[in-house]
């Protein structure tokens, strides 16, 4: 931080510290919490909380802190001391399976992380086509305005 001119006293606590054992750490932490690891269900968590709602373990794996194997092999032992649980593809273990999934998509697919030359994108030419940009804006304004005059309305 002090290459960047910021003191490290001015950037608050460290929510989320790196490497092996802070990840190992909080995969133990939230696998002790069986009853939320059961009822786990991905369109129930809140994306805009303050408070993570989900594990916070995707750093840890996307960076090999966490193994994707040692988080499967923990998630099923919880399963198999509680029978009842969500599953995927909205559980904790179907999340998993789709972050995998999109890992062997992305590694068999040329510019997975464009669209421009993805050949499982839609290629839209938002540059190049005036009408589609503008419909789009058009479509955007029109929803956001009916959206807060809906509230306005409701409150």
């Amino acid at each position: 931080m002090a290459d960047l001119g910021k003191d490290d006293s001015e950037c608050g606590p460290l929510l989320f510290p790196g490497g092996e054992t802070e990840g190992l750490k909080r995969l133990d932490t939230m696998m002790k919490k069986t009853n939320w690891v059961c009822k786990f269900a991905k369109p129930k968590t809140e994306p805009n909380t303050l408070a993570p709602s989900t594990t916070v373990l995707s750093p840890y794996l996307k960076f090999g802190c966490v193994s994707a194997r040692t988080f499967y092999h923990d998630v099923q032992n919880v399963y198999r001391q509680n029978k009842n649980h969500t599953q995927p593809p909205t559980s904790l273990l179907g999340q998993l399976f789709w972050r995998e999934f999109y890992y062997v998509i992305a590694s068999v697919s040329p510019n997975f992380d464009k669209m421009e030359g993805n050949p499982i994108c839609t290629q839209v030419d938002w540059d190049d086509n005036k009408e589609y940009l503008n419909a789009w804006r058009e479509v955007s304004i029109t929803h956001f305005i009916k959206i807060m005059i809906s509230r306005h309305l409701v409150s």
